[in-house]
């Protein structure tokens, strides 16, 4: 009878160990999942600042679309054959394909490089917090605030009076900065400095056979390969590192705008 109450005891405080065990081990993955939960709403929090800020002029405030593609679809999270994975033959993930767009840009178009890695000015964990953003637009892909639609990259037109403004705006947010340098304004160090590009332009304008400082500028916009700088930070400005889709991507107005902003660099 003793060992038999012995043994029922023995029993019991193995089962009560295995209980706490049990709980134990639940609750610590509750708290890791509620910590990974946290972190990712950290991740998107912090990449919807960075989309405002970079990302926003070109794609949308709601990723309808601009200037750039609508991201806020769901083309882009679509994995079949009518999906934008296919439609640029990617095989990877969807959140690989966002990444390594911000990462590495696309060449050819004004969508330009956001990593350090190449040469862009984002960290990688910016460069994860700005994917994290895009990618939480999955599960409600498509919806956007009252009067708010998807748009085809569209031009629209510049008052007169604020193509200066306007102007300043595009080459920040085209990333203009990150390759040129005006002083007080970006301080790139790829492309040729534009500090004083209206005075130096009316010089290169006779050379180019160009009828104005303005003319120059405007074809350096649409028409980067036509005449090149001789002079950039590290040398001799080198052919081909300029964009060459801005004649098609920006509208006419958008191009004069930043044409203006230039010509008041003197």
């Amino acid at each position: 009878m003793i060992r038999l109450q012995i043994t029922a005891g023995l029993l019991l405080i193995v089962a009560t160990m295995f209980l706490i065990l049990y709980i134990g081990i639940n609750d610590l993955a509750f708290r890791l999942d509620a910590e990974a939960q946290s972190q990712l709403a950290k991740s998107i929090e912090n990449g919807a600042k960075l989309y405002e800020t970079n990302c926003s002029f070109c794609h949308g405030k709601y990723g309808e679309g601009r200037i750039g593609p609508t991201l806020n679809t769901p083309t882009l999270f679509d994995t079949g054959p009518n999906g934008r994975l296919a439609q640029v033959d990617w095989t990877g993930t969807v959140e690989s394909f966002i990444k390594s767009t911000i990462s590495a840009g696309r060449p050819g178009t004004i969508m330009q490089p956001w990593s350090q890695e190449f040469g862009g000015p984002y960290r990688p964990d910016q460069i994860q917090d700005l994917t994290n953003f895009i990618m939480n637009w999955k599960a409600t892909a498509g919806q956007y605030p009252k009067g708010v639609a998807a748009a085809e990259a569209k031009a629209t037109p510049i008052p007169p009076a604020n193509m200066f403004v306007v102007g300043k705006e595009l080459f920040h947010n085209l990333g203009c900065g990150n390759c040129h340098t005006i002083k007080g304004i970006s301080e790139g160090k790829v492309g040729p400095e534009l500090t004083h590009i209206a005075t130096k332009a009316q010089e290169r304008a006779q050379k180019a056979g160009l009828a104005s400082a303005e003319d120059y500028i405007r074809q350096s916009i649409v028409d980067p390969g036509a005449f090149v700088a001789p002079d950039c930070p590290s040398g001799p400005c080198p052919k081909g590192v300029m964009p060459t889709a801005f004649g098609k991507t920006l509208s006419p107005d958008q191009v004069q705008a930043l044409v203006t902003f230039l010509m008041r660099q003197k």
